[in-house]
């Protein structure tokens, strides 16, 4: 200014859109001639203002300059989430994972999931966990059912700008898939067709095989494979007295099909084997 110093020069802001930028959030700073201006605009918000810095010197003369800031909302983010296998009648437990934004608080940020299977996995099934930066993900499938469902995690931001995640899940095949295939009932320990063996025997062995095949001086038993199995383990058990069992025994030979015990005849006198399946 010609007649006024300039420490003694006063400058103020307005705006045309308070709703997106209060006057209040308008900061005048620096002094003399070097001035500044900061303007931070209402969280969450997108739009224009137009803003007028005016200075006004001791005879209330005024001049006046004036801008268009344009506030932009940019998409959320979501860090990846790996796929994963869980058993028939498991879950998947609380995965984690982060989200963000530039303009909206992270407190603010709706996360919501859905699956391609519902049959396997119901919308319903998966909870969202967690606040802030920090979300979690648990994903319930239906027991007894196998196959995979892709997941899908999606935060939303003020703006209603998007970002979204995938990952697998895998249901693999157990003792819960093939029961509720075959509807065998009475649990592992039970004898749901009342023929004197044991449900987990049925699932372990080929059907018809759960009394084995004896050949010479060796008895075996064929698995029933893939895709069951996975789950359990086998073993030879032999006893002198059928109280002590003992295992492991030699003369065990065991592969991917197959479980066999060969034994020397009258070495012991008497020995009774038998076979034992262990679930997890």
């Amino acid at each position: 200014d010609a007649e006024t110093p300039v420490e003694s020069l006063t400058v103020s802001a307005t705006s045309s859109n308070t709703t997106l930028v209060p006057n209040d959030s308008i900061v005048i700073g620096g002094s003399g001639a070097s001035r500044t201006v900061t303007i931070t605009p209402v969280s969450g918000l997108t739009g224009t203002a137009t803003i007028t810095v005016t200075v006004t010197d001791a005879g209330s003369l005024t001049a006046s300059d004036t801008f268009v800031l344009t506030v932009t909302n940019t998409a959320p983010t979501i860090s990846d989430i790996s796929n994963l296998s869980v058993p028939s009648g498991g879950n998947t437990g609380a995965l984690a994972f982060t989200v963000g934004d530039a303009e909206t608080p992270v407190e603010s940020l709706t996360v919501s999931a859905t699956s391609s299977n519902t049959t396997l996995v119901p919308n319903g099934n998966i909870v969202i966990g967690g606040s802030g930066a920090s979300r979690t993900v648990t994903v319930t499938p239906v027991s007894g059912l196998s196959g995979s469902a892709t997941i899908t995690v999606t935060v939303t931001d003020a703006g209603s700008l998007t970002a979204t995640d995938t990952f697998v899940v895998t249901v693999t095949d157990n003792y819960l898939s093939w029961a509720a295939a075959n509807g065998v009932s009475g649990g592992a320990s039970g004898d749901s067709d009342n023929d004197g063996v044991k449900n987990l025997i049925e699932y372990a062995l080929i059907d018809g095989g759960e009394r084995g095949v004896i050949t010479a001086n060796s008895f075996a038993f064929t698995k029933r494979g893939a895709p069951y199995g996975s789950d359990i383990t086998y073993g030879i058990e032999t006893s002198t007295d059928l109280i002590t069992w003992i295992t492991p025994v030699s003369g065990v030979t065991e592969n991917a099909t197959t479980i066999s015990y060969t034994f020397t005849p009258g070495s012991p006198p008497r020995i009774f084997a038998r076979l034992k399946v262990t679930a997890p």
